[in-house]
């Protein structure tokens, strides 16, 4: 998409780190660094806080949505 429209398409990523090696998830969040990302996950581990210590950061809880103040 990007070499024909000249965008990064956004990235739309579920739970995908815990399916994944620690290499495979740094190279994951490389890229998903470059455009405009949604991830869903259960699991918010320390590599996945220091990671994204930038990023908006929702959670669901008992049907809730909120922002986390835990990055």
């Amino acid at each position: 998409m990007e070499k024909v429209l000249g965008k990064r398409p956004m990235l739309l990523l579920d739970d995908i780190f815990s399916e994944l090696d620690d290499a495979h998830r740094k190279h994951v969040s490389e890229i998903a660094k470059l455009q405009q990302t949604v991830i869903t996950t259960v699991e918010w581990d320390d590599f996945l806080k220091k990671t994204f210590a930038m990023a908006t950061i929702l959670v669901v809880e008992n049907g809730q949505i909120s922002w986390t103040t835990d990055k």
